[in-house]
């Protein structure tokens, strides 16, 4: 059932630098929002309007469900922008939030087909039927601050107790690598697969970080478009959740429709 949609007066609790050009905020509301991981709302500043009325701009939640505290990624234009207004409130300023909003959300995952059987028998009859293991865990492919509302669907997944979740992660440089170290903490304990692409660093050597043999989630670091490393996302029936710029995620969707996944597979998000 779709999540209703309110209106909440939050509370800037605090703000942190998450990147040169990044801020995370971290906003209480009276009262906890319910929505599905993966969905936005509508953040306004009380007195900042145009011709239209009161400005404002959809931003994908990055906290999990339920919590009275809401956390959002933020990419800081130069003014005169909405980002550039939010980033100069002072903490225990009042932002006004309405949602959620979206149906980029997380589909239920299917059990995955395995080529052993089960026999069983009743009366005179045997009865075979495929064995149901592991599920079909979603991959996950974010570009830039698009990796909000997919962290919020990893936060919620790990809550789950889900491991083996596929994570391919592209950014500029470096220091554009948003939420490091709890996506590495992720890797290390095998809840993700990390692989993460920097398109900007060309002429730049990028030691690959392999976990054990052993491991089956390592974290593998590379250079160039996101789209170059779409080989490492394996076909098994799963579903792929995208977000990112227009183009980029165009692209990884054309390339991934081309190398057998189908549409129905396929859950994006762009900005």
């Amino acid at each position: 059932m779709p999540s209703k949609v309110v209106r909440l007066s939050g509370r800037i609790q605090h703000i942190l630098n998450e990147g040169p050009r990044v801020k995370r905020f971290f906003i209480t509301v009276p009262e906890k929002l319910s929505f599905s991981a993966g969905q936005s709302v509508a953040l306004s500043i009380p007195n900042l309007c145009d011709a239209r009325g009161p400005i404002k701009r959809m931003f994908s939640i990055v906290s999990i469900p339920e919590k009275t505290e809401l956390e959002f990624c933020i990419a800081i234009t130069p003014p005169p922008s909405f980002s550039s207004s939010i980033a100069e409130l002072p903490v225990g300023s009042e932002v006004i939030i309405e949602g959620p909003f979206g149906i980029f959300t997380l589909k239920e995952s299917k059990p995955l087909l395995t080529s052993a059987f089960e026999v069983s028998k009743t009366a005179n009859e045997f009865h075979v039927q495929p064995q149901l293991q592991a599920l079909q865990l979603p991959s996950f492919i974010a570009a830039g601050t698009g990796i909000a509302p997919i962290m919020c669907m990893i936060r919620t997944l790990a809550c789950e107790g889900k491991k083996g979740l596929h994570l391919l992660y592209g950014f500029r440089t470096t220091e554009d690598f948003l939420y490091k170290e709890e996506l590495e903490k992720y890797a290390a304990a095998n809840v993700i697969f990390l692989t993460t692409s920097a398109s900007r660093l060309e002429n730049t050597h990028i030691k690959e970080n392999i976990k054990p043999a052993e491991s089956t989630t390592p974290s593998i670091a590379k250079i160039g478009r996101i789209t170059q490393y779409l080989n490492t996302i394996k076909n098994i029936g799963q579903q792929v959740y995208i977000c990112g710029p227009p183009e980029m995620v165009k692209d990884t969707v054309a390339e991934l429709l081309e190398t057998g996944f189908t549409k129905e597979q396929i859950t994006r998000e762009q900005w």
